[in-house]
């Protein structure tokens, strides 16, 4: 189905981004206490969802303190050499060596993902803390077809001959983020428990292909910042033991900038390959937003009814160019 049918909820608040459909930024893996998918027979607070649901719950503190250090971490000089890794042309002898394997290959690869948690109490039994940070550092090859390759020196004496610039292969792609994730339990009595989270996403991208990876030349190549800020805040009240009242109230606020490389004009070989800047990617997206829900839950003998309202104001800027001035 389509994707804007999908609903992406983070300790129950909505993490959809209205231009495209998929999720905004998430937490991290070791902010997660548990996830839940939905594909059928959904609540009634999640009506307007028709294809999937997803509800991330993160973690809260305890009575004890925990805590967590940690780093992931890849590099070509330990790995495997992939069959898939593409050739350099400028380090190969003849035009037949690119496809032979004679030159050696655009596998570059450094990856760092690391971070930490911890959790505790600030006040035992009644309020308790947890935070999560993580950073992740990504360098890499960027992706080429054959035909590409192959025909490199050929595409950039045509260039040449028209007064582009030339075309260089030999990039490095960057994928950088700071991931930070803080969360404050309270226990106000028996009755009123509440909970305030703060999440925060800053993203840094470079040398991508914005939609076409292995088909675009560095040409048509986009960079990105984003920045995703959002904090929620919910407070449960049991009145009796039989009606139960969710209160959830979300401000979300998401800058996303994906500036082209170059400003040359789109040229396209079918099914081949691109130059130039591709028409019909966004150049900025700007988000607001402000979200309300109240649940009411009432048990009576053997069935549970639910009833309540979800108010999402949202505000967009957005920038979708249909062409690009040379």
């Amino acid at each position: 189905q389509n994707i804007h049918y999908n609903f992406i909820a983070v300790d129950g608040a909505d993490n959809i981004s209205t231009a495209s459909g998929v999720q905004k930024y998430t937490p991290s893996q070791e902010a997660v206490r548990e996830f839940r998918v939905i594909n059928s027979s959904y609540s009634v607070e999640f009506g307007r969802a028709v294809g999937g649901i997803v509800n991330i719950i993160t973690k809260s503190g305890t009575n004890t303190f925990h805590g967590s250090a940690y780093e992931y971490f890849r590099n070509d000089k330990l790995d495997a050499g992939s069959i898939l890794a593409s050739s350099d042309p400028s380090t190969c002898n003849t035009p037949g060596d690119v496809t032979s394997g004679g030159c050696s290959k655009l596998n570059k690869l450094r990856q760092n993902q690391y971070g930490f948690t911890l959790g505790g109490p600030l006040i035992k039994n009644r309020t308790f803390f947890f935070g999560n940070y993580e950073g992740s550092r990504r360098r890499e090859s960027p992706y080429y077809n054959s035909i590409i390759l192959g025909n490199i020196n050929a595409i950039n004496a045509f260039k040449s001959d028209i007064g582009f610039p030339l075309e260089n292969l030999n990039l490095t792609r960057s994928t950088d983020s700071d991931n930070l994730t803080v969360r404050l339990d309270h226990s106000i009595n028996n009755k009123n428990n509440m909970f305030v989270r703060y999440f925060f996403n800053d993203g840094r991208l470079r040398h991508y292909s914005p939609l076409n990876d292995g088909f675009d030349l560095p040409s048509g190549f986009k960079s990105s910042d984003s920045k995703d800020h959002s904090i929620v805040g919910a407070l449960s009240t049991t009145i009796t033991s039989s009606l139960v009242n969710e209160l959830r109230v979300q401000y979300a606020d998401r800058d996303y900038d994906f500036p082209t490389e170059s400003s040359q004009p789109h040229m396209e070989v079918a099914n081949q390959f691109a130059i130039g800047v591709n028409r019909g990617n966004p150049d900025f997206y700007k988000e607001k937003r402000f979200e309300i829900v109240d649940n009411v839950t009432k048990n009576i003998g053997k069935h549970t009814f639910t009833f309540g309202g979800d108010y999402n104001w949202v505000r967009t800027t957005e920038s979708f160019p249909l062409f690009y001035p040379f």
